[in-house]
């Protein structure tokens, strides 16, 4: 029997909708939908559920799964490491962690991908966390369209659905998929058909059109809709993003036999941006399709990547993120069991049995790890606490120091000196065609310590006079600098005074 699953996605500009019919392990795209929102003061005219319901009936097939995606703007993404590998116990334990790790004290929900392991063997995990307000309010968005997401994935690792369902992917290559939004633009690099890199970088297509418009003297409005009928050249304002992605396919490793560009989502409107990366070395010439049947050009799909990717996800969660969670998968599931007597009623009632049984297990199993978190917990607030410092509330007494080193840097005086803003300094300061690479960034109430490495001795000076006129920046020291015997290049570390640090 056929199932149809509907990816959806929008944003400021435009609504996507892919409606997906799986049945017997064939797959069929049955209709793209892309729907240009009418804009009035810059803005979108109507909500987003108005539109989409506009999508919904041009879609006009009953929709039975429907798989929708937070914004990037909406999730934050970090990198843990794990000693172990089983999931459960790494889904008992990240929560907390990631927590910790973010700037924000509200109620979040977190999954993560596993992208392998590192030197020493420790599993490398991507999380991403989302506010469960904003999980809520997207959940109400779709619901005033009639529609009950069950699954609200992180755009970047939709992306995996969409390239492994789409892409015939050699193993020995390195893909670049990079979805361009509105705002922001997603990245997913994989090595065959393995996970290498999550993430998201901070600009997108409304940034490249306001620049174009800048240049050309034109309204941005009027840009748009060029770059939608003809495309748009955008020069010098993709070095940013040619940068950002070289960076990270430099932390790939393995054989690799090749680099790819599969650019999608409004990238398709830029003419000019497979030729940067081809002159970066990265290829531009597509993947062969897999045998997905479609009677449209590959071009829909790729503008439409997202909501194809999303599609997929109703039939292909590995490596998959979900901040739904909760009640309503399970909720459904009993739905489905409603009405059901004799045999099968006897079999539900032996699941739930396994599954009281599980819940001890499992309470077994958090009460280990929460054994183990203590043990943690203890050796970390010995690290970061002042030598002496009794140990009442750990957790409580590290958010406080970290509230008192959040005020010595002004962040909740909203100054000019917060260590954002010192970071954003930095990046914008060191030219981007500087051969440096660093490797080390640590930032706290001692100062800021540098490490990387670079071309030559004069490069290093370069970046210590560079440091040395930022306003909050003093005492810019070369802590060392020396030649790497294996590839020549120079190691250096530099230490810097912040304010009246």
């Amino acid at each position: 029997m056929a199932r149809y699953n509907l990816g959806l996605y929008w944003d400021e500009l435009e609504v996507q909708a892919c409606m997906l019919r799986a049945a017997m392990g064939e797959f069929a795209i049955e209709k793209l939908v892309r729907r240009q929102r009418v804009h009035e003061a810059g803005k979108p005219r109507l909500a987003a559920s108005e539109d989409i319901k506009s999508v919904l009936a041009e879609l006009g097939i009953p929709v039975e799964v429907c798989i929708t995606a937070l914004s990037e703007h909406e999730i934050m993404y970090r990198q843990v490491k794990r000693p172990f590998t089983d999931r459960r116990k790494i889904a008992a334990t990240i929560g907390p962690e990631v927590e910790t790790l973010l700037p924000i004290s509200e109620d979040i929900n977190v999954d993560f991908v596993v992208i392998g392991k590192d030197d020493m063997g420790e599993t490398l995990l991507e999380a991403a966390a989302a506010k469960g307000v904003s999980v809520q309010r997207l959940i109400a968005e779709c619901a005033s369209a009639g529609l009950d997401p069950e699954i609200i994935e992180s755009p970047s690792s939709a992306l995996v659905a969409g390239a492994r369902n789409l892409f015939n992917l050699a193993p020995e290559r390195a893909y670049v998929i990079l979805h361009m939004g509105w705002r922001d633009t997603s990245m997913c690099i994989l090595h065959g058909y393995d996970i290498t890199h999550l993430g998201v970088l901070p600009f997108g297509f409304e940034r490249i059109v306001m620049e174009v418009a800048k240049d050309a003297g034109k309204g941005v409005q009027t840009v748009i809709e060029e770059a939608l009928q003809r495309g748009i050249q955008a020069g010098v304002h993709l070095e940013r993003l040619v940068t950002e992605v070289i960076i990270a396919l430099q932390r790939i490793v393995g054989d690799i036999d090749g680099y790819v560009l599969i650019p999608t989502g409004y990238a398709g409107y830029i003419r000019d941006l497979p030729d940067r990366f081809v002159a970066s070395e990265i290829n531009a010439d597509l993947p062969d399709l897999k045998g997905v049947q479609y009677d449209g050009p590959t071009r829909d799909i790729l503008l439409s990547f997202m909501a194809a990717s999303l599609a997929f996800r109703g039939v292909d969660n590995a490596d998959m993120m979900n901040f739904r969670k909760g009640e309503q998968p399970f909720a459904k599931s009993m739905e489905r069991l409603k009405g059901l007597a004799g045999f099968w009623g006897k079999l539900v009632v032996a699941l739930i049995v396994v599954w009281i049984v599980g819940i001890g297990v499992d309470m077994y199993f958090k009460t280990q790890v929460k054994k183990k978190l203590d043990t943690k917990i203890k050796a970390q607030f010995t690290a970061v606490m002042s030598p002496g410092t009794p140990m009442v509330a750990p957790l409580e007494q590290m958010e406080q120091h970290l509230s008192r080193l959040q005020k010595k840097y002004g962040e909740e005086g909203g100054g000019s000196d917060t260590p954002l803003n010192i970071i954003r300094d930095i990046s914008e300061k060191i030219p981007g065609e500087m051969d440096a690479v660093i490797e080390s960034f640590t930032l706290d109430e001692n100062g800021i310590t540098i490490s990387g490495t670079t071309q030559s001795y004069d490069t290093v000076e370069k970046i210590k006079g560079v440091l040395s006129t930022l306003k909050h920046i003093t005492d810019v020291k070369i802590v060392s600098a020396n030649v790497n015997a294996t590839d020549q290049r120079v190691m250096f570390k530099l230490t810097c005074k912040v304010g009246g640090v």
